[in-house]
């Protein structure tokens, strides 16, 4: 019986296997695949091992287990995992199950086999707050996993949080119906200029400009011009004093308003970044409606304490992101505003304190890896903004 490396073969080389490599491979692959306790597998490990200079048997011995075991092995690089191995059950194990998959201890298989035993997979809530990505081909059964997940999380008392793209989470409502609010995006509420609790609203005004001018992909000298409107607004309407915020209508009305009475009153660059922010807020003001038509809307710090789906469909692809971008902004100046940290748990996971999770189905609409190659362009604020929500 001859073997050839692959080095061996470019060389033009070859040598003859030996028998403890012969023995090597049948005790590799017949674990592998689940058949080492077969009595053609035992048999032949015992003689190769007790008569190595016997050539004629060896090489039957290693000839008769490699056809038995070609077909299963074929079956087993077909279908094995590309992923690590699997860890012992101890450590595979989590309080937020995930399912039985196959443990083939090389990797995990496609369609499973009967001579592998099935091992339980689980997140911990320390995994969890490491983000969890999850990938599959369309009808992969992804949506399905993420409900179950969520159901495990509410179950364990932490608080989610959906953004939804196509209505498929709605269904939550069903299994837990006082514990799931579901809101489509024209019925939500939100004033994105009022800071949340404890951020002062200079403060404020800087970081909705970033947050709004980049999810947009807004120049510095259009950024400026909305920054500088939104402070203007804040002293006429004495916010600090009133309690009374505009709103983003408000901020489009004054940026109209602003335009001098003739273009030649203003220069070139000057006029392009005033076009450029009167753009932005004119569609972020009709695109999202009575959404950021109100002084308060719906009480954050409140739905934090709860497990709500937002349900963006119908909403154009650049204002999801905008919807989302100014949540995660809210949130993150709220976190950091009321002292927030990141959670702790027990090492049996039996008690924590992981409060939030934010659930993404179809994150590909948010999440756009164009903006971050584009030269120039920094880190996507809703890249940082995930990271930053963990601490």
């Amino acid at each position: 019986m001859e073997y050839f490396s692959q080095d061996q073969r470019q060389k033009g080389k070859q040598r003859e296997i030996k028998p403890s490599e012969m023995h090597d491979q049948i005790a590799k692959f017949s674990k592998a695949v689940g058949m080492r306790q077969h009595p053609t597998i035992v048999n032949a490990l015992d003689l190769i091992f007790n008569f190595p200079k016997d050539e004629r048997l060896v090489k039957e011995c290693y000839r008769d287990a490699m056809e038995l075991l070609g077909p299963e092995i074929e079956i087993f690089e077909r279908y094995k995992s590309p992923f690590e191995p699997l860890p012992p059950q101890q450590f595979a194990e989590g309080p937020i199950k995930l399912g039985l998959v196959n443990d083939d201890r090389v990797g995990m298989s496609i369609g499973g086999h009967p001579n592998w035993p099935e091992v339980t997979l689980g997140l911990s809530f320390k995994e969890i707050n490491e983000h969890t990505l999850i990938l599959g081909r369309s009808g992969a059964g992804k949506t399905s996993l993420i409900t179950n997940m969520v159901l495990q999380l509410i179950q364990n008392n932490v608080k989610c949080w959906i953004i939804d793209m196509q209505k498929d989470y709605r269904g939550l409502m069903n299994v837990l119906p006082d514990d799931v609010l579901v809101i489509p995006w024209r019925m939500f509420k939100f004033n994105p200029l009022r800071p949340p609790a404890g951020v002062a609203p200079n403060d404020w005004v800087s970081n909705f400009s970033d947050i709004l001018c980049e999810a947009l992909v807004a120049y510095r000298g259009a950024k400026n011009i909305i920054q500088r409107n939104i402070a203007e607004l804040f002293e006429e309407y004495e916010v600090e004093i009133t309690n009374v915020y505009p709103t983003i209508h408000n901020l489009y009305d004054k940026l109209k308003k602003s335009y001098p009475k003739t273009r030649r009153e203003a220069g070139y660059r000057e006029l392009q970044h005033l076009d450029t922010a009167s753009s932005i807020m004119e569609m972020t003001a009709r695109g999202l409606e009575s959404v950021v038509d109100c002084d308060e809307g719906h009480p954050m710090d409140v739905l934090l304490d709860r497990n709500v789906v937002f349900e963006l469909w119908g909403l154009g692809g650049e204002l999801k992101t905008v919807f989302v971008n100014l949540l995660f902004g809210w949130i993150i100046a709220h976190r950091v505003a009321t002292g927030q940290k990141e959670g702790w748990w027990t090492p049996d996971e039996q008690t924590h304190n992981l409060r939030n999770v934010l659930v993404f189905d179809e994150a590909k609409t948010v999440f756009d890896i164009e903006k971050e190659k584009k030269r120039g362009s920094t880190i996507p604020y809703v890249m940082e903004a995930v990271t930053t929500l963990r601490k």
